[in-house]
């Protein structure tokens, strides 16, 4: 491994901040003090500690390709900060944790255990990897960024960028669950992404699923990407309307977020997708159900009219 990386002359965050207050950089000096009592044990010598701790969790193979990137991102590229950093270690070590615990306690654990957590370990680091490449960016919104996943095709990740607004709306387990329950269901051509994980904690927030062969309906809409050569306006939302009506009906999931930016257009097809169940609900959680689901018809037309005054 190569010599240790010291950063001997580097202001820690919690310095940086003071700085700031002092330059009048940060206009709420109270707000800014709450932040560095809450990342204050986020410095350089706990980085150093957690890059340790790989080799407590059996990650000594993988310790210097961990390392490097950190500090790529951390102290060179500075796509990422330090506390941000240690929390993201922070999961990785807790993931390895669990398998070399059962282990080193005899108990049974058979090797697909092992393999499982082996797998969240290379997923958060695929995670991190990708979200701070610009060239896997597919697209953003208030709550969230999306990328596509640099080491599985096919999969893309939602990292929550807003966890504020998120949070008062639903959690990535409960989105998850929207979708995973609209898993196999097509109706007209007409799905939704599956969902293949979900991680919560250490600083990160994110939904793994399926990445679609699509173009975003709002992107395309305003002439900013091209209209799939298959699309038929008329067509589109005659199987949309299909779709969430069956949804409505027989999996009793309102989406309440039916807006052009989350509907998506087949390139193959030219069939709808339906995406980001953030502010769905179920039929049995509804205070009222008939205005959510006028709600869902009402952004079918809405998205109508825009596409229909873009084609004119």
């Amino acid at each position: 491994m190569r010599e240790r990386y010291t950063y001997e002359k580097a202001e820690t965050e919690t310095a940086k901040l003071k700085k700031m207050v002092s330059n009048d950089e940060v206009s709420n000096y109270n707000e800014a003090e709450e932040v560095v009592k809450e990342n204050q044990k986020y410095t350089d010598d706990y980085l150093d500690y957690l890059f340790d701790r790989l080799d407590d969790v059996g990650l000594t193979e993988k310790r210097e390709e961990v390392e490097n990137s950190f500090i790529e991102a951390v102290y060179d590229s500075k796509t990422k900060t330090i506390s941000d950093a240690c929390k993201e270690l922070e999961v990785i070590i807790q993931l390895r944790a669990q398998s070399v615990e059962f282990l080193r306690a005899g108990l049974s654990i058979n090797e697909k255990d092992v393999d499982i957590v082996d797998a969240r370990f290379n997923l958060v680091h695929d995670i991190d990897a990708s979200t701070n490449n610009q060239e896997l960016f597919l697209g953003s919104g208030n709550i969230a960024r999306v990328y596509s996943l640099a080491d599985e095709p096919g999969l893309c990740v939602k990292k929550i960028i807003n966890e504020v607004g998120y949070s008062q709306e639903n959690s990535v387990a409960s989105e998850a669950r929207f979708q995973n329950d609209l898993s196999g269901f097509e109706v007209a051509g007409v799905r939704t992404p599956y969902v293949k994980e979900t991680l919560s904690g250490g600083g990160l927030t994110v939904i793994v699923m399926e990445e679609l062969d699509a173009v975003n309906f709002e992107i395309a809409a305003k002439g900013k990407a091209p209209i799939p050569a298959g699309f038929d306006i008329d067509d589109f939302f005659d199987r949309l309307k299909q779709y969430i009506n069956a949804m409505h009906e027989e999996k009793g999931i309102f989406h309440k977020d039916l807006a052009p930016r989350n509907i998506m257009i087949c390139n193959k097809t030219g069939n709808p997708f339906v995406i980001d169940f953030g502010r769905s609900e179920y039929l049995a959680d509804a205070k009222n159900s008939e205005l959510s689901k006028d709600k869902d018809f009402a952004g079918i037309e809405a998205s109508r009219a825009l596409m229909r005054k873009s084609l004119e």
